[in-house]
């Protein structure tokens, strides 16, 4: 008997073959599509346009199965099954690879006893919901002879996801501020501020809570109630492992009392499961103020970064202070090239490595108008210079960055023009995307409004994609930057009315890119309400809807986002019945 040998391994003769369903002579295949239809361990030999049985590994059952849709991402695995038992050494991320939308998933892989099954186990616990994945099995799998998988394709989506109805974090007395952030893989901090009665009518505490993958906000820690304290300005992150932060403004509530400022930061040790003492901020001079936090998912090195204003002189100046699990924040340091200028509006991103972006509006040399500045600090390395990201021209103020998990990222703000009383004239939305290794790219303006565009928030995929938020008059608006297009869409607004007012807009971007917006609404009956939309990336805006319903109207406060890598996202507002406070979150899973 003949034999034959091709890349993937020893094929027999298709007479030899026709047994097992598939016909070994004359013009019956193509390609070895046309061959597995009929026999999943066949191959096409496209000359003589034969099957023949393949001699290596294949593979022989996929879960979920090839093109299935509406597939639950919740505790699903992707497991594919040999026809021989293979090496469990060759299963690994560049051989047995899960893509949605462009976004190689992160996880783990199992090989049974036997060696006739890999699983792969997504880090988040569920796979993104509304996502189109794609299964890739290489010949890097072989068996125990050395001979190579034969190359295994599927496709499989999952069913996309809906808002709840809200839950509520009630609390004795009203709150103030508040914020939520969440990780990775689903781990939620939630912090409020909460009047506390004490001697004036301006004490408030601080709480905070860690809430498990999957479940709900909640609120079990105070962090700080001191008696003629004011809390403000709370910012929380947290990272895949657990390891959160939360930073807030203390200052003296005494009438009369000149105001003075004090910065503080505290870190929760998911081991431990225990928040640390409060530490002060501390630069070169007293009052800091204003801080923000990130969390880094570095398994070694730096897990958190804070950044905040500090009072140099007679100027503001941004400062940032590392955290390290085995030392504790380390020493504080300038962003700023130049401290006579003076900066506020301080934003900062993080990725997953533990790269920052930095941006802030800073006084303009000479010319007295504002412009935005932004810094990179790379994990383990020096941060380069700040930049000048806005049109120096013209006034640009409050600028917001995000990045991705792999370090894409953007910034935006608002580009206006003042009367010289300071009033604005005209306002619009500007944005640059941002590349670790080419720098920020060139600013582009976004809306196409008449005289007014403000308020913008932003949001970046793993893959660099950009989602862009803002509201103009009557109007919630919004523009997505593809990479491989290397091109803003055209605004697309997501709810407009020309009777009640709608603002308040905020957007959350999932690593596959897929996006959750909400905003703020005036209806005729209750007041003003939340309503949100989802992006897929398949589908783009669909699904705007009223999230809050009820007779209690929500304040009008920028709803806080949160979203995981699943997709999986809360929106926290607050709600004002009468004459006290209470938060509601509406999930979206």
């Amino acid at each position: 008997m003949a034999w034959r040998k091709t890349r993937w391994g020893v094929l027999v003769v298709a007479a030899a073959f026709a047994a097992e369903g598939c016909t070994g002579f004359g013009e019956n295949c193509s390609t070895n599509a046309d061959c597995i239809a009929q026999n999943p361990a066949s191959v096409c030999d496209p000359t003589l346009n034969v099957c023949f049985l393949y001699a290596g590994p294949v593979v022989t059952d996929i879960v979920p199965v090839d093109h299935a849709t509406g597939v639950a991402g919740e505790n699903v695995q992707v497991a594919a099954t040999f026809s021989l038992p293979i090496v469990d050494a060759g299963v690994s991320a560049s051989t047995f690879q899960v893509v949605g939308q462009g976004f190689d998933t992160f996880g783990s892989y199992l090989v049974d006893t036997a060696s006739l099954q890999a699983t792969f186990e997504p880090l988040a616990g569920a796979l993104a919901l509304g996502t189109e994945y794609a299964v890739h099995l290489t010949d890097g799998i072989v068996d125990g002879s050395g001979r190579p998988l034969l190359p295994f394709n599927s496709t499989f989506s999952t069913r996309d996801g809906a808002f709840g109805q809200g839950g509520t974090l009630r609390f004795s007395t009203q709150t103030g501020s508040y914020t939520m952030a969440e990780n990775y893989v689903g781990n939620i901090i939630t912090a409020v501020d909460i009047y506390t009665g004490g001697g004036t009518s301006f004490d408030y505490e601080l709480s905070v809570g860690i809430s498990d993958a999957g479940s709900t906000p909640a609120i079990t820690t105070v962090l700080q109630n001191i008696v003629g304290q004011e809390v403000n300005n709370l910012s929380v992150a947290i990272a895949t492992d657990g390891t959160a932060f939360v930073a807030w403004t203390t200052q003296p509530t005494d009438a009369g009392t000149p105001l003075s400022y004090t910065t503080l930061v505290s870190a929760y040790d998911p081991r431990a499961q225990a928040w640390s003492p409060n530490t002060t901020v501390t630069g070169p001079a007293p009052t800091p103020k204003f801080a923000q936090v990130v969390a880094f998912n570095a398994a070694d090195g730096d897990d958190g970064l804070v950044v905040w204003l500090q009072t140099v002189g007679a100027k503001q100046v941004v400062y940032g202070n590392y955290h390290r699990a085995d030392a504790g924040w380390l020493g504080a340091n300038s962003f700023q090239t130049n401290n006579l200028l003076g900066a506020s509006n301080v934003s900062v991103a993080a990725d997953f490595a533990g790269d920052a972006l930095i941006a802030w509006q800073s006084e303009q040399s000479g010319s007295g108008l504002p412009e935005v500045l932004a810094v990179y600090s790379p994990s383990g390395g020096s941060s380069s210079p700040p930049v000048v990201v806005s049109n120096r021209a013209v006034a640009s103020v409050v600028p917001q960055v995000a990045l991705g998990i792999t370090g894409l990222g953007a910034v935006v703000w608002p580009q206006q023009t003042l009367q010289t009383d300071g009033g604005i004239i005209t306002s619009h939305v500007f944005a640059s995307t941002f590349d670790p290794t080419l720098g920020v790219g060139t600013a582009v303006q976004l809306d196409s409004a008449a005289t007014f565009a403000n308020f913008p928030q932003v949001g970046v995929a793993a893959n660099g994609n950009v989602f862009v938020i803002w509201q103009e008059l009557g109007a919630v608006v919004t523009s997505t930057y593809l990479l491989d297009a290397g091109s803003w869409s055209s605004p697309v607004t997501l709810d407009s009315d020309p009777t009640f007012p709608v603002n308040g807009p905020a957007v959350v971007v999932d690593p596959g890119g897929n996006a959750i917006a909400a905003w703020l609404k005036v209806t005729p009956d209750a007041g003003y309400q939340m309503f949100g939309g989802r992006y897929t990336v398949d589908g783009g805006w669909h699904g705007t809807t009223q999230l809050t319903v009820g007779a209690d109207p929500v304040l009008d406060i920028v709803p806080t986002l949160a979203v995981d890598a699943t997709g999986r996202s809360f929106a926290l507002e607050t709600r004002l019945p009468g004459d006290t406070l209470y938060l509601e979150y509406i999930p979206f899973k």
